[in-house]
């Protein structure tokens, strides 16, 4: 919510071009984060009044610089993140960048065990003075187990084990492989003009196991509660374009300066849903642990 307007995932950039949310965004590639409050739709198009985020990806540096970081913490959380960039030659023209995060964790909830990896080289090449060209990808592998939430007896959650998990413990699994990927390159006609055109392409395959999901969060007659699952048929997926180039000019009349910006957007999405299969779970006692493997259930169900 930015300014009272739900801005989220229409208002989300990445360098200043669309994102489409996709999943959770790493920030170990990512060198800040930005927020433009108030109407952007002067500088970005059709958006949400309230304004606007922007990450803004880490470039590659002239020196050479290396970093390497280690995180613990409760619930076996483990966390490696590398960051080494650089020139490759002499003449500081050839630059890159390279980001790697690796993450495991486990929850206070049962069945919760998070996985998340992240591999984002960079080259930037500067042609000339006036050209440039930047090669980047961005490579995410998340795995994230579902938890279907905890019912609720009158207007107060059930008093279960905080640990308590209504889903499964073998079919609650679901991830996300991502690979956004992009040029982006620029020329200095001379020192008034200037164009430049990113092209970007974003591939999102998403899969998961049967998913468990409570029908709802109220008790029937003595302590059951009904559950029911769906079983994907096939992973599901989204595969991304756009483009944008910009032509910038300087020019004076008379007394006034002026910056003229002539450009334009082509964004394009290919969505593919997937199918799922719905069954049927038995009533299961909230105070009980649940079953230790649902394929059990399947059999049953047939």
């Amino acid at each position: 919510m930015l300014r009272g307007f739900d801005s989220f995932p229409a208002s989300v950039y990445r360098d200043g071009m669309r994102l489409v949310f996709s999943g959770q965004t790493d920030l170990a590639a990512i060198e800040r984060v930005e927020v433009l409050k108030g109407p952007a739709a002067i500088l970005y198009g059709r958006i949400e009044p309230g304004g606007l985020i922007n990450q803004v990806g880490k470039q590659p540096l002239a020196n050479p610089f290396y970093a390497l970081q280690q995180q613990f913490g409760s619930f076996d959380f483990y966390r490696t993140t590398l960051d080494a960039t650089g020139p490759i030659n002499s003449e500081k023209s050839l630059k890159y960048r390279f980001n790697l995060a690796f993450e495991t964790a486990n929850s206070f909830q049962e069945f919760i065990n998070n996985e998340r990896v992240v591999a984002a080289p960079v080259l930037r090449w500067d042609i000339s003075p006036a050209t440039q060209v930047t090669l980047e990808l961005n490579y995410r592998h998340s795995m994230d187990p579902l938890s279907p939430g905890i019912p609720f007896i009158g207007n107060r959650p059930a008093p279960v084990p905080r640990e308590r998990n209504f889903g499964e413990s073998t079919h609650t699994l679901r991830g996300t492989d991502d690979i956004y990927t992009g040029i982006n390159w620029s020329h200095a006609f001379n020192e008034n003009w200037s164009f430049n055109h990113r092209f970007y392409i974003d591939r999102t395959n998403r899969f998961q196991q049967a998913n468990v999901f409570l029908n709802s969060g109220v008790l029937n007659a003595g302590d059951l509660i009904e559950r029911s699952g769906e079983e994907p048929e096939g992973d599901s997926g989204s595969t991304d374009y756009f483009t944008t180039y910009n032509l910038t000019g300087h020019f004076n009349t008379g007394l006034f300066q002026h910056t003229v910006l002539l450009g334009g957007d082509y964004y394009q999405n290919q969505n593919d849903p997937g199918k799922g299969v719905g069954f049927a779970i038995p009533p299961t006692d909230v105070f009980q642990p649940v079953h230790d493997d649902v394929s059990t259930l399947f059999r049953t169900q047939g």
